[in-house]
């Protein structure tokens, strides 16, 4: 995720059954656990992701996510120079597939992360709303 730009909130924490929060939330069997990474933008300016990864065994359906493969779901990422970021993403030895339409015709290249996730970036040069790049302060008499 480095090469996104995110910055890990601290090192992954191994969290299980013996929690009761993650044992109600995540529906963990008796042993059951997860892993837990949380990220944040360099200027903390666009909220966290947080990344519950499970330790058990599971039914690995990782092959599927993939450009326009329905119902499974890919962390979606908008850059503005998809290139870029695909060569960063390359270069960190990550595997990108190669960029591609998406099932919107927009250009979009998958790879998985090192933690196991899978992402889908996404070219967009704008977006609705602009990151916040200074702060703005002003005083009042009340």
């Amino acid at each position: 995720s480095s090469a996104l730009g995110l910055q890990a909130e601290e090192t992954p924490t191994l969290n299980g059954d013996w929690q009761k929060g993650p044992r109600e939330v995540f529906m963990l069997g008796l042993g059951e656990s997860h892993m837990y990474q949380g990220f944040v933008s360099p200027n903390n300016i666009c909220g966290k992701m947080k990344f519950f990864i499970p330790t058990s065994v599971n039914v690995d359906r990782s092959d599927y996510q993939k450009i326009g493969a329905p119902g499974i779901t890919l962390h979606s990422f908008y850059v503005p120079d998809i290139t870029f970021v695909h060569d960063l993403v390359q270069t960190d030895g990550l595997s990108p597939s190669d960029i591609m339409k998406n099932e919107f015709d927009e250009d979009a290249f998958v790879f998985r992360g090192p933690a196991g996730c899978s992402w889908q970036i996404i070219a967009k040069s704008s977006t609705n709303h602009q990151p916040i790049t200074e702060l703005n302060v002003e005083l009042t008499n009340d």
